[in-house]
């Protein structure tokens, strides 16, 4: 049975992102060239690749000054072969999040009707979702850098991944027959991580022990939690068998060394976006630097590093033509190497400070991963958002409503919100505007000052 699951993976797996799938040609023949660029891309020279990231980087900014109004405006004033280097195209204004939500329409190529694109809406951690859109093309390239990153880690097409990630925003809902046998035929076993108290950890272990992944894709946190939870219960997992992938949030040093330690595995991460996709990751036996996927992106500080060499980070998409973001502020802030210079696009990236992210802790050890807000809003017309939990477990849900953000929006969102946080007292405020601390432009948008034994 687990050779035939594995057989029935890799067919499965060729079948998805065969270019003869009905519907699915154009997206999977860039998700073919992409895997194969990459290849190419990375057999050069670094000498070599930054020619080559040059001349895409110089491609999409001709693509954008031409096609897309917001940056023929933007650029009006720049010289016709700008950028002659890297070093030039850093006089280019930066993009932020505000810049997006305010001029969506006129960041879009003109060469894309907008009902043949296909739009995402960024899980927000910040506060502030926006939404992205990508042509078909666009879109093979992005998920294409993913399935390069785990052919890296060996696991190629139809190998087994499981997840410890996410989850439903129904906290009832259980997945479809047809979900289940999805699952089933691309060797993938999605399990949610909002909710982590023992029982549902054992719960996700024993699921683990059955399914024996190649690969395991987890928040930072959520892992973590399964590993201590696992040492302290005596339990010896057999799986994966081969690597731990963390995302979304910050690895902190003793978390990994506790997931190693329990797993007997690498743990790896990777830093991506939904609104960029995978930008930079580790790989086992090169040390905990992030290399840049450079075939796909630029990354670049704003402005000179501090002395510690940390700075916000900067991204440029080289293959996303629909929607092209251009030194893009993606309110990260990462630790460039020493060796970075403006003449030169960065090669690595010594670390990913990101976002630390908090709980929501819940009566009965139960906790509520801070990263289930951002999904939770994502689908609703909501500006901005600011929850904080007081010492004695109340909420108070502070949210910037837009302006389609009906009565049967909120009282919707209401309850899910109020689902997800049973045991607590849940108020909602909605605002204008949300206030930031002075120094601070970046919003921490979920804090708790409540702890587990507060409700001992």
């Amino acid at each position: 049975m687990t050779r035939l699951r594995d057989w029935v993976g890799q067919l499965s797996a060729a079948w998805t992102w065969s270019e003869w799938r009905p519907g699915r040609r154009r997206m999977n023949q860039a998700f073919r060239l992409g895997i194969e660029t990459r290849r190419r891309f990375n057999a050069l020279s670094e000498q070599e690749q930054a020619a080559e990231m040059l001349k895409s980087l110089q491609a999409i900014v001709r693509h954008a000054r031409s096609s897309v109004p917001f940056y023929s405006n933007l650029m009006r004033d720049l010289p016709s072969d700008f950028p002659a280097s890297f070093a030039d195209y850093r006089k280019l204004t930066p993009l932020d999040k505000t810049a997006i939500r305010s001029e969506q329409d006129r960041l879009l190529s003109a060469l894309w009707p907008e009902n043949q694109l296909i739009h995402d809406a960024t899980g927000g951690s910040t506060g502030e979702p926006v939404v992205i859109y990508s042509s078909p093309e666009d879109l093979g390239w992005k998920l294409s850098g993913q399935q390069y990153y785990q052919s890296l880690l060996g696991c190629p097409h139809g190998s087994r991944i499981a997840t410890l990630y996410g989850g439903e925003l129904d906290v009832t809902a259980t997945p479809s027959r047809q979900a289940r046998l999805k699952n089933w035929l691309s060797n993938y076993s999605p399990h949610g991580c909002f909710r982590l108290d023992e029982p549902y950890l054992m719960e996700v272990h024993r699921a683990f022990s059955r399914f024996q992944p190649d690969m395991i894709v987890a928040y930072a946190s959520a892992v973590h939690l399964l590993a201590i939870t696992l040492e302290q219960n005596n339990q010896h997992p057999t799986y994966p068998r081969k690597v731990i992938v963390t995302g979304a949030e910050k690895l902190e040093s003793h978390q990994r060394a506790a997931v190693e330690r329990v797993f007997s595995v690498p743990v790896v991460e990777r830093y991506g976006s939904r609104d960029v996709s995978m930008m930079a990751y580790q790989i086992p036996g090169h040390g905990n630097d992030f290399w840049v996927d450079r075939c796909y992106c630029l990354i670049e500080p704003d402005g000179s590093p501090d002395e510690h060499g940390q700075a916000p980070i900067l991204v440029t998409t080289l293959r996303n033509h629909a929607m092209p973001l251009l030194r893009y502020r993606i309110d990260d802030i990462g630790g460039f190497t020493r060796d970075w210079h403006p003449a030169r696009p960065a090669i690595r990236l010594a670390s990913v400070l990101g976002r630390v992210l908090d709980y929501i802790y819940l009566p009965d050890n139960r906790r509520v991963h801070s990263s289930e807000f951002p999904h939770l809003f994502k689908d609703f017309d909501v500006v901005a958002y600011h929850i904080v939990q007081d010492a004695n477990g109340d909420v108070l849900v502070n949210v910037v409503p837009g302006p389609r953000h009906t009565e049967g929006e909120r009282q919707k969102t209401e309850r899910i919100i109020q689902d997800n946080l049973t045991g607590v007292r849940v108020t909602f405020q909605y605002l204008d505007q949300l206030e930031r601390t002075t120094g601070h432009a970046k919003l921490r948008p979920v804090v708790s000052f409540c702890r587990p034994d507060s409700y001992q």
